[in-house]
């Protein structure tokens, strides 16, 4: 009897142990898969809130560019003096092409106004025939952006619904703010792209203070309205909506039929700051709840068993050795893993459990009668697995992981993954073969790899829309964006390896550079501008930031920066300060740069010299030779003078043919004999057909007291003296 009870006592501390193991491993179990289905959740969550994000910034920047277009570089006087005008018909004949150009260019543009600086509407595009009413006593972003000028991007809703708005200055020749030009997109396109990326479902939901429409039927949930004319309404939103709480910061999962979601929410924002809604996202994570589901369930049902066992040994009567292996056997039996102890001699099966005759579709006889090899092929499609390569390196490692194919008795075939042991006793080895279907596991692995070329393919397109590049710690290229690469003209392999030297053009100073490698080298941020040149020797400028590298040690390994191509805005500030006939300075930079010299000689007590002079007999000219002769005529005098100047010389056009130069740290004798070089090389140039031309200057310098005015007409006076005693000559005042 004693020796019964011991074996009792035996039994219950092994299935006991048994069962405490199984429950921690379950626990464990659940815990992880927990856990990683909330990370996928949360990089799903990042993945659309980056997607979000990227939409949003590229229609910005989509209207950003063509608000450029439509202002600086088609018909700028005549929209300016139809807003000044208020020539409504002027006003839709130069706006509406572009209205209906952006229509087709960018996805969702359905708003484009035009509201003068009291907030008054000059034209809506969308809505021809409404217009002359003051925005500002219904719109407090417009309110606002009148009274704080600037350019912004923000959503707004009117009564069309919601909409991305991007509001800029227009600003007329003296650069005075004259009128606001809005365009705006239906975020509709927001909810489009993210479902058909991710197969989400996104709604717009408004705060109930914000909201236009007092629809009666309108879905409202906890202070805020579905935006339905922005976002879809469907049976799903209807019978969820009440159950959530956008004022909550984090949601629950939600059941809807057969169906689970996670919900993300992102705020959006007018241009005051305001939160006037949300972007509520519903992302399906079904698959992942039901694996988890099913986890559960048969942790349950398998530990349930494990217990009823448990208790009948524990209640019932001593039990024979033969019984305990019977235990275990059935336990085998029942997981839902195939089981196969396998000879290494020759890959005779020895023993299954009945998942594997159940799986295979054999009853354990006919499975007893196979080999592994008969059922067991390549997962990689080769001709036939190395089982001799396998079994040696089995006995080196005692333990691998192996995918295979598996095929049934009735020829289909299913992938699995199996846990290899090799067991040698005092008679025998052999191999213990734990295999696992991972059909769904690789359909999973499929999905994700899948969602990783989609990211893949975003990241592409981000490569060639951003000018990218990153450098080692010498300025050698280590990566270069497609953008970039296509904007300078050379392949984007070539340029690997190569130094930012290749693009450096002539005109940069050498101070420029210094100066953004002491920024750099002192791990600071630089930003600058800088002028390029392509592959094929034409020239671009761009706003440049560059910003150190770190390692994960902190050791800083490189550099990267991000460009913007700025050549438009450089090229329009040359038109705005250069003469568009001679290629000098104009009369509006020669005032900026001459009260400029005037505040430097005040303040540091230093001299210049002014100098203005005109063609004598001028008129003459044009009348007999033409205007086109005269033309030649002005062009050839500012080359003449021009090469003749010092660096530190500035030299304009005043007027038709008069022209003015500041000479710095000049006296009146210096000036004299400026003026006599000057008026040697114009006497012996070739201005023909005309034979010969003369000019007269007037001289004068800098007076403490002197403000452009006084200096300009000081030196005006001394060019009429020079007319009235006979030209061809220069006086002083």
């Amino acid at each position: 009897m004693a020796h019964n009870i011991k074996n009792k006592n035996v039994i219950f501390t092994i299935l006991t142990l048994f069962i405490v193991s199984f429950s921690i491993y379950s626990i464990l179990t659940y815990i992880d898969s927990k856990q990683d289905m909330e990370y996928l959740k949360s990089k799903n969550i990042q993945q659309l809130n980056n997607l979000h994000s990227s939409i949003q910034e590229n229609l910005e920047n989509q209207l950003k560019s063509r608000i450029n277009f439509i202002l600086h570089l088609n018909k700028r006087n005549e929209k300016i003096d139809a807003i000044n005008n208020n020539d409504q018909k002027a006003l839709f004949e130069l706006f509406s092409p572009h209205f209906e150009s952006l229509k087709g260019q960018i996805n969702g543009f359905s708003i484009m106004q035009i509201f003068d600086t009291k907030g008054i509407s000059l034209i809506r595009l969308h809505d021809s025939n409404n217009h002359s009413d003051d925005l500002s006593q219904f719109r407090a972003c417009v309110k606002d952006v009148i009274q704080n000028p600037r350019s912004c991007t923000f959503f707004e809703v009117g009564k069309n619904g919601l909409a991305l708005r991007h509001i800029t200055p227009i600003r007329n020749d003296e650069n005075k703010i004259i009128a606001f030009l809005e365009l705006g997109v239906t975020p509709y396109v927001f909810a489009k792209q993210i479902q058909n990326i991710f197969d989400s479902k996104s709604y717009f939901f408004i705060k109930d203070e914000f909201a236009v429409s007092n629809n009666k039927n309108k879905l409202s949930t906890f202070g805020y309205s579905l935006c339905t004319l922005c976002s879809s309404k469907d049976e799903f939103i209807d019978d969820i909506a009440q159950t959530i709480n956008l004022n909550n910061k984090e949601h629950d999962d939600i059941k809807y039929g057969h169906k689970t979601y996670s919900i993300f929410e992102k705020s959006i924002y007018d241009a005051l700051g305001q939160e006037i809604g949300k972007i509520v996202i519903f992302n399906d994570i079904s698959s992942y709840t039901d694996q988890l589901q099913t986890l559960i369930l048969k942790s349950i049902i398998l530990l349930i068993g494990t217990l009823i066992a448990s208790y009948i040994l524990l209640n019932g009567y001593i039990k024979k050795i033969f019984d305990k292996l019977n235990f275990s056997k059935f336990l085998l039996n029942n997981i839902n893993d195939e089981i196969y102890v396998v000879s290494t001699d020759d890959l005779s099966i020895m023993d299954v459990n009945e998942r594997a005759c159940i799986t295979l579709g054999y009853t354990y006889i006919e499975i007893k009668n196979l080999k592994l090899s008969d059922f067991t092929h390549s997962y990689n499609n080769e001709i036939q697995i190395d089982w001799y390569k396998k079994v040696n390196e089995l006995k080196q490692k005692h333990f691998i992981i192996s995918r295979e194919i598996h095929a049934r008795k009735d020829g289909q075939t299913f992938p699995v993954e199996s846990n290899i042991s090799y067991i040698k006793t005092d008679t025998k080895e052999f191999m213990l073969l734990v295999s696992r279907d991972i059909t769904n596991q690789i359909e999973m692995e499929n999905k994700i790899n899948q969602k990783a070329k989609e990211l893949q393919r975003l990241n592409t397109i981000i490569s060639k829309s951003a000018l990218y590049t990153t450098t080692d710690l010498n300025g050698n290229i280590t990566y270069i964006s497609e953008a970039f690469a296509n904007l300078t003209g050379y392949d984007k392999d070539y340029l690997i390896g190569k130094n930012h030297r290749v693009f450096k053009h002539d005109s940069m100073q050498k101070e420029f550079f210094d100066t953004l490698w002491s920024t750099i080298s002192n791990n600071q941020r630089f930003v600058g501008e800088v002028k390029n040149y392509r592959k094929d020797g034409t020239s671009y400028w761009t706003k440049i930031v560059i910003d150190p590298i770190f390692d994960d040690n902190g050791q800083k390994i490189g550099y990267s920066s991000y460009r913007e191509n700025i050549t438009d805005k450089k090229e329009l500030e040359y038109i705005s300060s250069h003469d568009a006939l001679t290629g000098i300075y104009n009369r509006r930079e020669f005032v900026k740069r001459l009260q400029a010299q005037i505040k430097s000689a005040s303040r540091y007590n230093e001299k210049f010299g002014f100098i203005i002079l005109d063609i004598d007999y001028f008129k003459k000219i044009n009348d007999t030779y033409g205007h086109q002769v005269g033309d030649e005529v002005l062009i050839t005098l500012s080359n003449i003078i021009k090469e003749n100047l010092r660096a530190d010389d500035f030299f304009a056009r005043w007027g038709g043919e008069e022209f003015v130069i500041i000479a710095k740290y000049s006296d009146i004798k210096s000036l004299e004999e400026l003026v006599h070089k000057l008026q040697n090389k114009i006497s012996i140039a070739s201005f023909a057909p005309v034979p010969r031309v003369n000019c007269s200057f007037g001289l004068t310098i800098y007076k403490d007291g002197d403000n452009d005015e006084s200096i300009v007409k000081r030196a005006d006076k001394a060019l009429y003296l020079a007319k009235e005693n006979g030209r061809n000559r220069y006086e002083i005042g």
